[in-house]
């Protein structure tokens, strides 16, 4: 990833998060163009997030509807979203490192957490040292209204600001990849581009942008 992309995308996020934007609340500028329906994901190994027992997810879904709230983050309250199943060392890894994102963003879920993080779906183990970041194929169609940063993918965002957000806490990570869950798009940040992105941005003082 080039160097200016790694930097925009960190001073998006963090510009984000300082801006005290609730889970509530539409995101704030520069805002996207949010699609109204989804493509439907191919099918896949991609470890689907399991929905909590006795909720009625159409109806969680119809009612952040009524509320303004956008389709790719319905599940404001977390009544839906779980992690998947721990059913193997590399999946119980991912997991882990999920949980850690989540808990930096203060959500218990993705849909509880700031844009781009809502488009988040599930996590799962790479390559050694690699966390990939399954993403809702929404994000695919999202327009910037802004033209100086139409260049930085929203899943660039996704790829560098979890990897910012749980890098300190887990050394063995060395990557992370966001994938849209029909596989079209994916994007990678690994240290290298953190640090890079870490050192140009001279308005934060703790070393954590996102």
């Amino acid at each position: 990833m080039k160097r200016t992309v790694a930097a925009a995308a960190l001073l998006l996020v963090a510009a984000l998060a300082l801006g005290g934007c609730t889970p509530a609340g539409q995101p704030p500028e520069p805002t996207p163009s949010i699609p109204t329906s989804a493509p439907a994901p191919s099918e896949g190994s991609i470890p689907a997030a399991t929905p909590s027992q006795g909720v009625d997810v159409e109806e969680v879904r119809s009612s952040a509807s009524a509320a303004g709230r956008p389709k790719a983050a319905f599940d404001e309250h977390c009544q839906v979203w779980a992690l998947p199943e721990a059913d193997s060392k590399q999946q119980a890894w991912a997991n882990e490192l999920g949980s850690s994102f989540l808990a930096a963003r203060n959500a218990d879920c993705p849909d509880a957490a700031i844009f781009p993080f809502y488009y988040v779906e599930s996590f799962e183990a790479g390559k050694e040292g690699e966390l990939i970041v399954n993403v809702d194929s929404t994000i695919n169609n999202i327009i910037w209204d802004d033209s100086e940063i139409k260049s930085i993918s929203a899943l660039d965002r996704i790829a560098l600001g979890v990897l910012d957000l749980i890098a300190d806490d887990h050394p063995e990570v060395s990557r992370v990849t966001a994938v849209t869950q029909n596989g079209q798009r994916t994007s990678s940040s690994d240290l290298e581009d953190l640090e890079r992105a870490r050192s140009d941005d001279s308005a934060q003082t703790d070393g954590r942008l996102s």
